[in-house]
């Protein structure tokens, strides 16, 4: 099967919260949008224009003609995307602390007390109009335990040490086989959580034909795409720990949400998975397969 390579450049319109792990009352997010987030995008498009009538069979279509590279935030002409540095990890030039002070912002949302939320007939407008309050602890006359919660997001401008406010973008590659219908779908995309807020809107900017993701080798001639990582290289996706023993980096349980039959988004935990995080090193040059569920596989030779 040929596939072709899509270098494609997104203009972030609104915060980005990309669902990782949480720390007290603080949702922190990934720095950077998983291939599986573009692949439910991508679906949840079609289901939108009316090319699939049912978001299984969208995303089925989307992971046999589609496949997606990892987005990273592109500023100064440079792509941050995460590399083991021995300590931890960098965001291209930039330190893990330098590039939350410049990419990161958060925000504070609370529970609804139901019991409270009073309704009240419009005589003209004829429907019902609501007013809702914050759970209140009765002692304290403050917010209830827990009702608190602060959800951490990339924001869609950041500012440099001149003070100056820039647009963030996001680049990534999105590879089409020769019997796919274009890319209209991917024009404008949400994605991540929080989007009843208006999170994740994406809005594509442009859009190049490249034989090269940002300078690796990819092999676009195989059942799926596939790409090769240099020795001291570092992975741009998760890639299962069993494939890969000689590394240096960390791992992590991979764990996601998905829809099920019954309609239901995100009800159902996908099997647990033990990944070499984005920005591991390669102790030896590999190659791997961009897989359907949006990891990266070893190609066995």
């Amino acid at each position: 099967m040929a596939w072709h390579c899509h270098l494609i450049t997104y203009e972030l319109n609104s915060p980005l919260h990309i669902g990782y792990h949480k720390v007290g009352s603080v949702q922190r997010t990934r720095y950077y949008i998983p291939a599986r987030n573009m692949l439910a995008a991508a679906a949840e498009q079609l289901v939108e224009h009316g090319q699939q009538q049912a978001y299984s069979d969208a995303l089925r279509w989307v992971q046999q003609n589609l496949a997606f590279s990892y987005f990273f935030i592109a500023a100064n002409g440079s792509l941050l995307n995460p590399k083991y540095a021995g300590e931890g990890l960098i965001y291209g030039g930039l330190s893990a602390r330098e590039f939350e002070r410049r990419f990161l912002r958060s925000h504070v949302t609370t529970a609804i007390d139901h019991k409270r939320v009073t309704l009240a007939y419009h005589p003209k407008k004829r429907f019902l109009r609501s007013h809702v309050t914050t759970a209140i602890d009765s002692v304290t006359g403050g917010a209830e335990e827990n009702s608190l919660h602060e959800v951490e997001y990339i924001a869609e401008r950041w500012v440099d040490e001149s003070g100056r406010a820039h647009q963030t973008y996001l680049q990534g590659c999105v590879f089409t086989c020769a019997s796919a219908d274009g890319l209209s779908i991917l024009e404008s995309l949400r994605a991540g959580g929080e989007r009843r807020y208006g999170f994740g809107s994406l809005r594509r900017i442009r859009e190049e034909i490249n034989g090269a993701a940002n300078g690796y080798e990819l092999i676009l001639d195989a059942p799926r795409p596939q790409i090769k990582i240099d020795c001291n290289g570092p992975l741009l996706a998760h890639a299962p720990v069993c494939d890969l023993q000689s590394a240096r980096g960390m791992i992590e349980p991979l764990v996601g949400r998905e829809t099920t039959p019954g309609g239901a988004f995100g009800k159902r935990l996908t099997p647990g998975v033990v990944c070499w995080v984005p920005g591991t090193i390669l102790e030896s040059a590999q190659a791997f397969e961009f897989a359907e569920d949006g990891t990266w596989k070893k190609v066995t030779q």
